[in-house]
């Protein structure tokens, strides 16, 4: 099957616990054989599934790993998951909470909920956002403008 990942795929080798979540939403684990590179593309082979036929049900996937199992984060990198429940701060007051996430066409968008309880989408861009800081458990929102 074809893997779409802008990251590095050794840790998915290596890794202990493979899931599958198929469009769906069933989960069921899986165990990788191999990733190879073809032409503009990257393919991995599951133990279970000998032949594309009997990969078609997994096809459109998305795969999740153990955190101990992902690759290391880059400079200014974040985990999604981490993301999930930080205070959204605007000129130093508590606004909302990051409830939830979604994945846009130019960017991730978070899911505001804000202090009444409403849903306000805000993309995942340093011109709406400061880079979270997770010991505080916040990001900054730098335009207010987008919770009304």
């Amino acid at each position: 099957m074809r893997l779409d990942s802008g990251n590095s795929t050794d840790n998915l080798l290596k890794a202990s616990d493979i899931v599958l979540r198929d469009r769906n939403g069933k989960a069921f684990f899986a165990e990788i054989e191999k990733i190879a590179e073809k032409g503009d593309g990257r393919f991995v082979k599951f133990k279970s599934y000998g032949s594309r036929e009997s990969a078609q049900p997994i096809a459109g996937s998305v795969l999740f790993v153990k955190r101990e199992d992902a690759r290391a984060l880059g400079e200014g990198e974040t985990y999604y998951d981490d993301l999930i429940g930080l205070s959204v701060v605007f000129e130093s007051e508590r606004v909302g909470e990051v409830a939830g996430l979604i994945e846009g066409a130019q960017s991730l968008i978070l899911e505001v909920r804000k202090n009444d309880g409403k849903i306000a989408l805000v993309p995942y861009m340093k011109v709406y956002v400061g880079e979270p800081d997770l010991a505080s458990r916040s990001i900054e929102l730098l335009n207010g403008g987008l919770l009304s």
